[in-house]
């Protein structure tokens, strides 16, 4: 990629720059600076801090709340103006997902002492720094502390903290050698995060252990004495609880004990190093707090090898009591999904989530030849009006094959789809059927017959990728949560749809938990009880209230009062 004729600027600079430029009309310069200050506002950040790149504002805009502060016509037309802004500014708006930021002098005389693949390696940070106007003699350790952050929230970088990390180290081993010890060495703030060692670097016994257990435990043979016992565990779960012991032993192994320790899994199954394990995983943070998530995953991965390897039973019952002691015994719901859901407190933004499937297929009904994003948007739309009916989870999601799963129906009132998912591909093992309104039906129709084949579908599944192959749990995810932010500013990932159904249901009709429980799939009704508990309570307490205005009546009598 070329490099840039003029260097990036500010927000605040392309602002100054406005207001000196004779070529731009003085209404249309304050239009644009208007539409800077506003996108600032909304994105909660200063122009001083904000470089005037198209990457770095798309960036910023793809995860800004604009709903707070305005409609989303509003909020078009402030991006449409801030585009023009950096066009105006000389700024090239299209076709750039990444700059190469234009260096000062100094810095270019700087780079010139350095080897040259320090030469190579060592640009973005110069570049950076030339933005906000930071010379080589300005630099200091919050320098990188304020590039760092800027690379984790702001940055195209594929490998945000390899970038970083890059930049210190040319910047420690040539750069201060280069000034004769005038800039000051940076050190490693980032916080440091446990590594596990990978499994070649452990025995061969261990290592055969885990791959028999992986191969036993996806498909245990019932015929077997050995196995009988023994439940299928999905690849996710076995990948899992692999995770989790390596990541014990690599704790275990920092921590002075010998690798050559574990020659096997049983070898791994000794309570005194179990124990010292666990508290290394606690680091002094509490089994009740931030650390008892990973504490819960790592006792049940335990559990999972002890069973397996036929371990004794006082070190399957000694882990049953620490699963006891780990369990979260809180009700309801969690407090990250309540501030999500309460996004939907807003009447409006409410509607909005429940029209938005049928106002995209209002919009792009009359389509006959849709472009690939047509069909991603339709795709995202049809998504969300099956989950609004049908709240299943994600994978099944994934997994919903239109030959296997989907029956369409001719029914009195129109075409209905029947949905129905066998026990053995959901969670819990209990089967999953609906019939989706004709509505719904119209909704899914639209995208299967006239914007699916558009993404040159290469498989039978309902949702597939943007290259017409099938598509994992986590970038259909992402491309739903992406979509609704971009739509309607929500934070909405597909899961969120079976607590919004669950608590919407409740509020309609205070008490229903057997009702949420079939829609939710439950096995047992005290799951749905534990999860949602409380979730009803306004609305029952409103229909007391009714209750006591009704037996009360108008009470205007005098001798009543």
């Amino acid at each position: 990629m070329p490099g840039q004729k003029q260097p990036t600027v500010t927000l605040a600079a392309l602002i100054e720059t406005l207001k000196a430029q004779d070529d731009v009309p003085a209404a249309k310069a304050k239009l644009y600076i208007s539409a800077i200050n506003r996108f600032c506002k909304v994105v909660d950040r200063l122009p001083s801090d904000t470089l005037a790149d198209p990457a770095i504002i798309r960036k910023l805009a793809g995860t800004a709340c604009w709903h707070k502060h305005m409609k989303k016509s509003s909020w078009a037309t402030v991006r449409s103006n801030l585009n023009a802004a950096l066009a105006a500014g000389g700024v090239q708006v299209l076709h750039r997902s990444r700059r190469n930021y234009r260096r000062s002098e100094a810095w270019n005389t700087l780079l010139s002492g350095l080897s040259a693949r320090s030469q190579k390696f060592f640009t973005r940070f110069p570049g950076w720094c030339t933005s906000y106007g930071i010379e080589p003699d300005d630099v200091t350790e919050g320098t990188f502390t304020r590039f760092l952050d800027e690379l984790l929230t702001l940055s195209t970088a594929k490998h945000p903290k390899e970038a970083w990390h890059r930049a210190r180290r040319i910047w420690n081993s040539e750069v201060v050698p280069w000034s004769g010890g005038r800039y000051p060495v940076i050190e490693n703030v980032e916080t440091t995060e446990t590594k596990t060692l990978p499994w070649s670097d452990f025995p061969e016994g261990l290592r055969d252990d885990i791959e028999r257990y992986a191969e036993t435990m996806a498909a245990p043979d019932w015929t077997d004495e050995d196995q009988e016992k023994f439940e299928p565990l999905s690849p996710a779960t076995i990948r899992n609880y692999a995770y989790h012991l390596r990541l014990q032993l690599s704790l275990l192994v920092k921590d002075g004990v010998p690798i050559e320790t574990f020659q096997s899994l049983a070898d791994c199954l000794q309570l005194d190093l179990i124990n010292r394990g666990l508290k290394l995983l606690e680091g002094g943070r509490g089994h009740k707090g931030e650390a008892r998530p990973m504490l819960w995953g790592a006792v049940n991965a335990y559990l999972s090898f002890a069973k397996f390897s036929g371990a004794p039973e006082a070190i399957s019952a000694k882990l049953g009591i620490y699963l006891r002691k780990l369990r979260d015994k809180s009700r309801g719901l969690k407090r990250k999904n309540r501030e999500r859901l309460a996004q939907f407190d807003d009447p409006r933004r409410r509607r909005a989530f429940f029209m938005l499937p049928l106002v995209i297929e209002a919009e792009l009904a009359s389509v006959k030849n849709p472009t690939r994003e047509q069909a991603l948007r339709m795709r995202g739309a049809a998504m969300l009006e099956l989950l609004l009916h049908m709240p299943i989870r994600i994978r099944n999601v994934v997994d919903l094959d239109l030959e296997r799963y989907v029956q369409r129906v001719d029914e009195v009132d129109g075409l209905r789809w029947r949905i129905g998912i066998p026990e053995d591909e959901v969670k819990n093992g209990i089967a999953l059927s609906g019939h989706l309104p004709v509505g719904a039906t119209r909704v899914l129709e639209l995208w299967r017959t006239r914007f699916r084949p558009r993404l040159n579908p290469q498989c039978t599944r309902l949702f597939i990728g943007d290259k017409g192959r099938s598509i994992g749990e986590g970038p259909l995810s992402k491309a739903f949560s992406d979509q609704m932010m971009r739509e309607l500013g929500v934070v909405v990932n597909p899961h969120l749809m079976r607590h919004f159904a669950t608590t919407n249901l409740l509020k309609a009709r205070p008490g229903s938990f057997e009702q949420a429980r079939q829609m939710l799939g439950h096995t047992n009704i005290a799951t749905t009880i534990n999860f949602y508990c409380g979730e009803d309570m306004e609305a029952a307490l409103a229909q007391w209230d009714a209750i006591v205005d009704l037996e009360r009546g108008d009470a205007s009598d005098e001798d009543e009062l």
